[in-house]
């Protein structure tokens, strides 16, 4: 995890371990909360400590899966939504609309070994 300030902007880069579920995933809702929340409370525990001094008002980002397989693309966006929502419950950003996130966030696949997934996400202030 980094935290750095470029050009007087905030930038952090956070890794977490596991894989989320793609939007093809069959699960009951308690199973699909469960998840849920567990994507919400690593991104605010990795964060603790990194936060700009209040939630950034317009940002980009970066969302990298690194996996022994490749997911079709819509199943991959739809993977990182609990990330993303993470990212506004910890004060990261101020809000995930379009006006706080005016570009489409970048998604990106890489291989790894099999038991060794981790997701990437880089947020950058703009």
């Amino acid at each position: 995890m980094k935290n750095i300030k470029k050009d007087g902007k905030f930038y952090l880069k956070l890794d977490l371990k596991g894989l989320p579920s793609g939007g093809n995933a069959r699960q009951n809702w308690r199973a699909k909360y469960a998840e849920t929340k567990n994507w919400k409370s690593q991104v605010f525990f990795a964060t603790k400590g990194k936060l700009p001094p209040k939630p950034l008002k317009k940002v980009k980002l970066k969302f990298t899966r690194h996996s022994s397989n490749k997911m079709d693309w819509d199943n991959l966006v739809i993977s990182f939504k609990a990330i993303q929502d993470g990212l506004v419950n910890a004060g990261i950003v101020r809000d995930d609309k379009v006006k706080n996130i005016p570009e489409m966030p970048v998604y990106e696949q890489v291989l790894a070994k099999r038991g060794h997934g981790c997701v990437s996400i880089e947020i950058w202030e703009v």
